[in-house]
């Protein structure tokens, strides 16, 4: 019967519904279409209205500083960060920033050069 408890909504964040519920890849909080993992500490029968906000409001923030650095020179070539450190994605091909370096300062010849491994890079 446990099963039938869900979806649930469990409150109301920025004048939308916020709705836990379990899916394909587990356990999420859904609100204005965009959905977001519950962690597995978190049990989706017991979330609550702040936990939910908490879980949104840091999934939005990782997002905000998912980009370090843009050129307007190459717009497909971006440095992020992500889940292993920062790197260099051109196009759909990613390539490892060594320790040493730091990715906020890279310009874009460096981004160009030695650190893509193909020799690819635009």
């Amino acid at each position: 019967m446990e099963l039938f408890r869900l979806p649930r909504i469990v409150g109301q964040y920025e004048d939308s519904d916020m709705k836990v519920a379990i899916g394909k890849f587990g356990p999420y909080v859904q609100h204005n279409k965009a959905f977001y993992s519950l962690p597995k500490t978190d049990d989706p029968y017991t979330v609550n209205e702040e936990r939910a906000i908490e879980i949104i409001e840091a999934k939005r923030k990782a997002d905000r500083e998912k980009v370090i650095k843009t050129f307007a020179e190459a717009p497909d070539l971006q440095v992020l960060n992500g889940r292993w450190g920062p790197y260099i994605a051109v196009g759909k091909e990613n390539y490892k920033i060594p320790k040493d370096k730091d990715a906020a300062t890279l310009t874009l010849e460096e981004c160009q050069g030695p650190y893509c491994r193909t020799g690819r890079c635009p």
